[in-house]
Parts: structure tokens; sequence; C-alpha cells
């Protein structure tokens, strides 16, 4: 109990002051419609994050494109998402499906899968990733994002998600 009136006490200064920012100790979760998770907290989550299993977890209401979705996780003391258990992933899924979330995992910069947090991944998916380059767009899939049914799928990173599937 001191400790939280300690916390509530440092919060009122900050907003005081107008330094008041998240505390986030890790990481953030952003999916196609932006999940921001940051870990390892047994306080309270910022408002409009929700708490699970000691992390709180930002899903964006605005679709945008992976690039900007980390962007904003990082502007937030976050990242995109980097799923940890398959516990996680039926949280976050529980609360994406059916809409598109961008994953904190790519193979743009290395050209092999990785998380954001550069721990390399194999894409789970029968035929994915297949690097589709028919879409229209400069390039090919090298974001992942959660499909519909909470699986991953890679798509071209400039496309904004937070929408229901095509």
């Amino acid at each position: 109990m001191e400790r939280l009136s300690s916390s509530l006490q440092s919060a009122k200064e900050d907003l005081a002051q107008g330094t008041s920012r998240p505390r986030i100790n890790d990481f953030c979760v952003c999916v196609c419609v932006c999940v921001c998770v940051f870990g390892d907290t047994e306080a309270c989550c910022p408002l409009g994050w929700d708490l699970y299993s000691r992390n709180c977890y930002y899903f964006s209401t605005n679709g945008m494109s992976w690039h900007r979705a980390r962007d904003h996780c990082t502007s937030r003391g976050a990242s995109l998402l980097v799923l940890q258990s398959a516990d996680e992933r039926r949280f976050v899924v529980s609360r994406t499906a059916p809409l598109f979330f961008w994953l904190g995992l790519s193979d743009e910069r290395t050209g092999s899968w990785e998380w954001v947090d550069r721990t390399p991944y194999k894409i789970d998916r029968r035929c994915q990733p297949d690097d589709w380059r028919l879409h229209g767009l400069e390039g090919g899939e090298d974001c992942a994002h959660f499909h519909s049914d909470g699986r991953y799928n890679d798509d071209h990173c400039s496309r904004h998600y937070r929408q229901n599937p095509p």
C-alpha cells in the first residue's frame, strides 16, 4: 500500500509539472492496429492500456503502417509486440481478432525473420512467408501481422492495419 501511495504521489507531481509520461520498464506491443506492450510491472498501467501477466498492452484504434506502428510504440516507451509465450499469444489474439494487427516481426533488416528485439523467428503459417509481390506495391512483404484467424502472415510494411480483413 505504501508503494502505491508513493507512486500516486509521484504521478501527481509529474502531472502538476507537466512531465507525466508512462513509466515503462521493457517493451510495448503494437500490432497492425498497433498493440504496444511494456513489461514487468506490478503497478497500474497507464489509462487506455491493459494489464496482462505483469505487462501493459496498448491496442491502438488507428490504422498505420508497420514503421509508423513501431515508432508509435517507441514514442510511448514501448515496442511492437514480441511474443514470449502461447498464453500471451492467446491473450493478444482474443483482443485483436478478426482485425489485422502488426507484430514486432520483420525480415526487412537482414532478410531473415526476426523480432524487433532481434530475436530470430520462423513464421509458422503454411506457405508463409511467401514474400508476394503482385500486390502492386514496390517490393515484397517484409513485415508480419496477426491474420484474422490469429496466425502470422507477411505483408507489405506500408499497409495500414486496424481494419477488418479485405
